[in-house]
């Protein structure tokens, strides 16, 4: 490159434009121009610092701490301005730097002009003016360094207040939800004690339940009440909807059933009647009660049986629950009674069958969520699969779980469980011990 070229280039530089020709043409001859890609560094942190440069074309990033985390860009030098200053400013304060304080990297494609830096420290002793310039110039770069530091550090703190607040709010909201998972835990212990602790042991006969929630608490509920005069209530139930809603209304509506059966008991045999008590008058009573309070678009459905065991006499009636399967070796059939779902509307009766059980039988009472499981294709496990299931196992032995065992199976791996699920077994039979 010609010597008038390179002048050409260096008077581009305001730092330089008022230097007289004699130093400007002496610096031309000590001066080095270099090119660099776009990208690349022209040096990096902890570099000798050797030279001060000007940039006659292009951008340069300054970086502190580049390819960290902690990595930072304090400035952008455009063309006419100069690089390296930082170790003139340290040198003139009576410090000997050796190496970079920061990296500089080519943003665009850059040509720049380079001084060895003990030629340029000689020039600023003869130019007491250019030297001036150079400080200001260092100045000012201190200056918007510390600047861009802290904003960057107050940036880096608001993130961090903003981390702080959000971690806290996590944890609040982790401690929440432990609490709430303690109460629903607690919840289930408690709705299990409510349950019957063990089979009612009643000769000739063998009762089994499940009773399988579909999430921590349940709507369904089964129970066993002693009448008195040798006679059992067999009750299954089941409120719309679940979880903890649908958990408080079947706790309310099982105190309401016991209270009412109990009431109903001692009015039947006070009275002396040979009769088997009624069903349906209980669940009159219980609809008349549970109307009163029962949060809106909520019900309950309910299967009460009333046994006299040692004569096989049986009195049921339904308010709007599933029917009920009898299973014999004569007959398999769905015992009906017809009646309104509790709490939907006051003033119900509710129609009653009266039977007597086959010597040998088995009576299965289920809820919903069993008949109406789905499979992944959308096809219901339905009533008629569960008379077939029933049929197949002939006068061997029901086991509930192996029947929860098939509607898994039927619902697909992985699949929620849609509904709570709760099924009681009563059979009758001359087997041994019964």
């Amino acid at each position: 490159m010609s010597d008038p070229l390179l002048m050409s280039l260096l008077q581009s530089v305001p730092l330089f434009a008022e230097l007289p020709q004699d130093e400007l043409s002496g610096l031309a001859e000590i001066a080095q121009v270099c090119a660099h890609p776009a990208g690349s560094l022209l040096f990096g942190e902890g570099d000798p610092s050797g030279y001060l440069a000007a940039v006659v074309s292009g951008e340069v990033e300054i970086i502190k701490s580049l390819g960290t985390p902690a990595e930072q860009i304090l400035a952008v030098i455009g063309s006419g301005e100069v690089l390296g200053e930082m170790s003139i400013a340290a040198q003139a304060g009576g410090y000997q730097p050796t190496t970079r304080s920061a990296s500089a990297r080519a943003r665009q494609p850059v040509h720049c002009v380079q001084f060895p830096l003990q030629a340029f420290e000689d020039l600023l002793a003869r130019q007491p003016a250019l030297a001036m310039r150079v400080m200001k110039l260092v100045v000012e770069r201190t200056r918007l360094s510390e600047a861009a530091s802290v904003a960057t550090l107050t940036e880096k703190n608001r993130r961090l207040e903003q981390a702080l607040t959000e971690l806290k709010a996590s944890q609040a909201q982790l401690i929440d939800q432990e609490k709430m998972q303690h109460e629903l835990r607690m919840a289930r212990r408690i709705q299990e004690s409510l349950l019957p602790e063990e089979m009612p042991t009643i000769p000739g006969y063998r009762l089994h339940a499940c009773w399988q929630p579909a999430r921590a608490v349940s709507g369904d509920f089964y129970d066993f009440i002693a009448l008195g005069g040798e006679q059992w209530a067999i009750v299954i139930g089941d409120v719309t909807d679940k979880g903890v809603p649908a958990s408080l209304v079947m706790t309310a509506t099982r105190s309401l059933i016991r209270a009412s059966a109990a009431a109903e008991a001692r009015r039947s045999l006070t009275a002396g009647s040979v009769n088997l008590v009624s069903p349906g008058a209980i669940l009159a009573q219980v609809n008349e009660l549970l109307y009163i309070d029962i949060p809106m678009h909520m019900f309950v459905t309910c299967l009460f049986i009333v046994l006299h065991p040692p004569s096989g006499r049986l009195r049921l009636a339904n308010a709007g629950h599933c029917l009920p399967l009898l299973s014999s070796a004569q007959d398999f059939s769905e015992l009906v009674a017809r009646g309104m779902p509790l709490g939907l509307m006051p003033g119900r009766s509710y129609e009653e069958l009266q039977i007597e059980l086959p010597a040998s039988c088995r009576l299965l009472l289920y809820s919903d969520g069993l008949s109406e499981a789905h499979s992944l294709q959308d096809e219901m496990f339905g009533v008629p699969r569960l008379r077939s299931w029933v049929q197949a196992r002939g006068s061997s032995d029901l086991n509930l779980q192996e029947l929860l065992g098939q509607v898994a199976v039927f619902a697909g791996p992985g699949q929620e469980q849609e509904d709570d699920m709760t099924l009681v077994l009563l059979e009758r039979g001359a087997r041994p011990g019964w």
